[in-house]
């Protein structure tokens, strides 16, 4: 079995890998390619806040970087919300990106909303939250 010293590591460098890898737009692609053109995931962003801001909850060195990081994913996941119509306060499942053009495909899937919803009420709360309370 892997020591705690093990495990967090593996998080670390998993985490900062994520951090690389994302869109200049703050949004995680869904597969890593050198390619042109990236699929950038709700789903996956707002789990990747998720994780950050436990990382900077969690003090570790560094830990403004993972607030930034963590920061630049929420205004992703904010800039592709509906803000009119009947999908209304929903957002993308995801989005494709060419550099820093973005377009748009109108599907939304409720996992994606389920995961913001958390990763926008965790950094609303950050503050007042326990680690116990951010993992579980």
């Amino acid at each position: 079995m892997l020591g705690d010293d093990e495990y967090l590591d593996a998080v670390v460098k998993g985490s900062r890998w994520l951090a690389r890898v994302r869109h200049e737009s703050g949004g995680i692609p869904d597969f890593h390619s050198n390619g042109l053109v990236k699929k950038l995931v709700t789903d996956a962003t707002a789990q990747a806040v998720h994780i950050w801001l436990i990382l900077y909850k969690y003090k570790l060195t560094g830990s403004e970087y993972w607030l930034n990081c963590a920061e630049k994913g929420l205004k992703f996941l904010h800039n592709v919300m509906f803000r009119k119509g009947p999908a209304y306060g929903a957002l993308l499942a995801h989005v494709y990106a060419l550099g820093p053009v973005r377009y748009a495909v109108p599907r939304v899937h409720t996992r994606s909303i389920m995961f913001v919803v958390q990763a926008f009420t965790m950094y609303e709360y950050l503050e007042k939250l326990t680690l116990d309370e951010m993992i579980v």
